[in-house]
């Protein structure tokens, strides 16, 4: 795994690390312990299938519409019996995972397959991909805090999906 941009071990650990964090933030928040597993499955199940189908397909465009894991879940198995947190935890990851179009796991790939074709170095395109993705997610988190208070979520924020934007 030296030509990888990070070894087999650290993805490892970075996957069960994050999924952990993730897991252990929706129970601790209300949903309930088994709602979590299923939500999560189908939800990285969707991921990598959209990143294997960018990878091998390329679309210009990368949404799936109306399949999110929460509209799935509920209606596979109803909203009758559901704790009123599981239902909460549903509505407040709306936002990213609203048509995945968010997701940035095939942006990631493709980066790496150019590096792989120019003969880049894999850890070093690694390490700006992760760098990257960090300072995108404060720079979003910041601009949308600013524009919020700015002009007022309501003012900025249009569209039916407003109220599951909110920052």
């Amino acid at each position: 795994d030296s030509n990888e941009p990070a070894s087999y071990r650290t993805a490892a650990r970075c996957f069960i690390g994050g999924m952990l964090f993730l897991y252990g933030f929706s129970v601790f928040n209300g949903m309930v312990w088994w709602l979590a597993l299923i939500f999560y499955g189908f939800f990285w199940m969707l991921n990598v299938t959209m990143t294997r189908l960018y990878a091998q397909v390329g679309p210009p465009i990368l949404e799936l519409f109306f399949l999110d894991p929460q509209a799935t879940i509920t209606r596979a198995i109803g909203t009758i019996g559901h704790q009123p947190g599981s239902l909460t935890m549903f509505s407040l990851m709306y936002w990213y995972n609203r048509t995945d179009r968010g997701q940035p796991m095939a942006h990631q790939l493709a980066t790496f397959k150019i590096a792989q074709a120019t003969n880049t170095s894999m850890r070093g395109i690694g390490k700006w991909v992760l760098v990257a993705f960090l300072l995108g997610c404060v720079v979003c988190i910041f601009t949308s805090l600013h524009w919020a208070y700015r002009v007022g979520e309501d003012q900025w924020q249009e569209g039916a999906w407003r109220e599951a934007m909110a920052p």
